[in-house]
């Protein structure tokens, strides 16, 4: 798959896109990219996979989260709990009001609704 025909499709599709960069040493970067290429995905589809994943608080990511947080003293206890409580409600709120993990937007779904 060509990195470059995919950005460009999915610029098309969710409008402009922005640069995510950040450090890492050469070893973890090497390490990372034989990862990848044994899984065949770019890194690019990496990246956008987990960060899909955590905006769509999919629970195998946030518990990662939690527990790195959790291991490496990043957060208090009692600060990872909110966290935890509020997804919870959000959960609960969004069964009340019927809205799935499936739906991508409110968007969607008022276009769904009015057959915009």
């Amino acid at each position: 798959m060509d990195d470059e025909f995919n950005l460009e499709k999915l610029e098309k599709e969710l409008g402009p896109m922005k640069h995510v960069i950040f450090r890492e040493t050469d070893k973890r970067h090497a390490d990372l990219k034989i990862k990848l290429d044994y899984e065949k995905l770019t890194q690019s589809d990496f990246f956008r996979m987990m960060v899909t994943g955590y905006l769509n608080n999919d629970p195998r990511i946030t518990d990662f989260i939690k527990e790195w947080k959790l291991s490496n003293k990043s957060d208090s206890q009692r600060s990872i709990k909110i966290i935890d409580d509020d997804r919870k409600k959000a959960q609960d709120i969004n069964k009340l009001l019927g809205v799935s993990e499936d739906s991508d937007t409110l968007f969607d779904i008022i276009e769904d609704d009015f057959d915009i």
